[in-house]
């Protein structure tokens, strides 16, 4: 709701600090970039806390965040208490809220991400309109002091956030071991930097390396599209009140078809990495239909194909993960993608909207973001092609050694016969009487 919303408060905060779309752009920037970096410093505490308590800290400091927002005087205010503040609440409930699904269900994960995820539809549905309604009878300050209320209900939520009993024998034993750290070693600090900065995982599975990448491109274009879109669509002559409407469209559309994604990817027959493929390429046709219809029916139908893409990407990415390095590592494969994605996040409104400034023309932006769309979902090909050869090799090394370990049952079961030795005794005795004899 948050994410979405923003790209309503855009045009406000331009206007009532008097700046230019690149320095508005970094507010979002710097909030998704603080959430990304710091957390992977949450994913230990997660790692030994369990879900809950991080959850309602890291909900408390989002809402005190945006609060303190609404009495920004200037852009740098708001870069401290939007980008820092906020971004750093945002950091520790966004991670908890990824696992706590993941942990708690064995089966259908697919179906059960799906639902878990469409509270981020519902919210990219109504963040915009809400905004909207909000910033029109109490001005965009009032309006950013409002959701802080509304935010502060995630605080209730993650006090749901109960770990499964399987897991609470592995938190148990880390938090032994990190208590004996603490006591026995002076290097404690140092021990736990390194294992918040253990990006080992990244050389040991080369496949989830590769969809990392995918993924960073692939926030590159959902950040600039969602964050300009009501821009482009108020430079090209459409009124604000239905410029709105773009942002409002995407969360509609994301949300309608997380319910058909949720139920198609948990199916056993469709390969998740190839649906994640699909929905890179729509939202190339996405963005050929708003370069080609500058108007406002060619907005509102590029906004509701573009909400497809995100119900392909953002219902079953970390379902994704799971299946190129297992739940049990999760949490430190989650911490180091949003760590990398913080770089990409931190420049890729503020980059869109340099090139607006510069060339004064949103399409020479949205065409870059369709090329880079484009690359993307072939380079998510590449990655069911070899994920599909990786499960090919699995598979034949495992009945391979099934057929060797049922021929080693085999042996114990049926041991080789001796040669009885009665008849070598009466041989050997006969002939000892015929040579006496």
């Amino acid at each position: 709701m948050d994410f979405t919303s923003f790209s309503v408060f855009y045009p406000c905060l331009m206007e009532y600090f008097q700046a230019s779309s690149a320095q508005v752009g970094w507010c979002l920037s710097i909030e998704t970039f603080v959430t990304a970096i710091l957390s992977i410093f949450s994913s230990r505490p997660i790692e030994i806390y369990g879900c809950r308590r991080p959850g309602v800290i890291g909900s408390f400091i989002f809402c005190l965040g945006i609060a303190l927002t609404s009495q920004a005087t200037n852009l740098t205010f708001v870069y401290l208490t939007y980008g820092i503040i906020a971004g750093f609440g945002a950091s520790i409930c966004g991670l908890t809220s990824s696992i706590i699904v993941q942990q708690r269900f064995q089966r259908n994960r697919g179906l059960v991400n799906g639902v878990a995820v469409m509270g981020f539809s519902l919210g990219g549905f109504v963040g915009p309109a809400v905004a909207t309604v909000l910033i029109k009878y109490y001005s965009w300050s009032g309006a950013y002091l409002i959701l802080s209320a509304i935010y502060a209900h995630r605080i209730a939520f993650a006090l749901l956030f109960v770990t499964p009993p399987r897991y609470l024998a592995e938190r148990t034993k880390k938090t032994t071991d990190s208590s004996r750290t603490d006591k026995d070693s002076i290097l404690s600090i140092t021990e736990y930097l390194r294992k918040t900065f253990d990006f080992s995982i990244l050389c040991k599975k080369k496949l989830f390396t590769l969809f990392t990448g995918v993924l960073c491109v692939h926030i590159v274009i959902v950040t600039g599209y969602i964050q300009h879109c009501v821009s482009r669509a108020i430079h090209i002559g459409i009124a604000g009140d239905q410029a709105f409407w773009a942002s409002s469209l995407v969360g509609i559309s994301n949300t309608v078809s997380r319910i058909a994604v949720s139920v198609i990817g948990n199916l056993s027959c469709i390969n998740r990495c190839l649906l994640f493929a699909f929905g890179l390429f729509v939202s190339v046709v996405s963005i050929i239909v708003l370069l080609l219809s500058p108007n406002l029916v060619g907005t509102m139908a590029s906004a509701v194909i573009f909400g497809f893409t995100l119900g392909c990407t953002g219902t079953i990415h970390v379902v994704i993960a799971v299946d190129l390095v297992g739940v049990e590592l999760l949490t430190r494969c989650l911490a180091v993608q949003a760590f990398i994605f913080g770089f990409f996040r931190l420049t890729a409104a503020p980059f869109i909207g340099w090139i607006y400034d510069v060339t004064h023309d949103y399409n020479v932006s949205f065409a870059l973001l369709g090329c880079l769309g484009f690359v993307d979902g072939w380079i998510m090909l590449l990655v069911f092609v070899l994920q599909r050869r990786q499960k090919r090799r699995k598979k034949t090394e495992e009945v391979a050694l099934e057929e060797e370990t049922d021929h080693r049952k085999d042996r114990k079961r049926s041991p080789q016969k001796r040669p009885k030795q009665l008849p070598v005794v009466a041989v050997s005795a006969s002939n000892h009487e015929l040579s006496h004899c």
